[in-house]
């Protein structure tokens, strides 16, 4: 079980890579230089991922929410944990902040040029960006890290219903 960023110290990552600590900081001046790395490769396959949904052209809102949602649960699902350790070192470090607010950016300009795209335009794109992003979060979140009955495919298409209904 991993025990988190703090609870972790240099060598025990080295002795877990089977490599003397020295060859650790031939490559890494700290844990949290490790961290990065680590975080900088987690978000650039987001970003592939958010890309290619970017590159698509889709024939409603809702096959692009579930293709969102799909690249969404995929990301979070590569290492649950590290996505809580993430956000929790987001709260407290002021560089992890940085990348994950360069990521989520990122982000959020492709939802916004998609509803400038659309005909039926939202009235602030760049708001209701905000907030479609924040609820498909909150979707992706109750099916990968909350404990509760309600089936996968049902919070899926729940979430896209509303959203939907928001931007008409």
């Amino acid at each position: 079980m991993p025990k988190g960023f703090h609870a972790t110290n240099s060598n025990e990552i080295a002795a877990e890579a089977g490599i003397p600590v020295g060859s650790f900081y031939a490559y890494f001046d700290d844990k949290k230089h490790l961290f990065i790395e680590v975080l900088a490769g987690y978000l650039d396959r987001l970003n592939r991922a958010a890309d290619r949904v970017a590159g698509k052209i889709y024939s409603n809102r809702e096959e692009f929410l579930r293709e969102l949602i799909e690249c969404m649960l995929e990301a979070h699902r590569i290492s649950p944990e590290f996505y809580r350790e993430s956000t929790i070192m987001r709260l407290s470090d002021p560089d992890v902040r940085k990348k994950m607010a360069d990521q989520q950016e990122a982000v959020l300009e492709m939802m916004e040029r998609g509803f400038k795209s659309q005909s039926e335009s939202v009235e602030n794109p760049k708001a209701a960006a905000f907030m479609v992003l924040g609820t498909l979060e909150r979707v992706v979140h109750g099916i990968v890290f909350s404990e509760t009955d309600i089936p996968e495919k049902s919070l899926i298409e729940e979430g896209i219903a509303m959203i939907v209904k928001y931007l008409t």
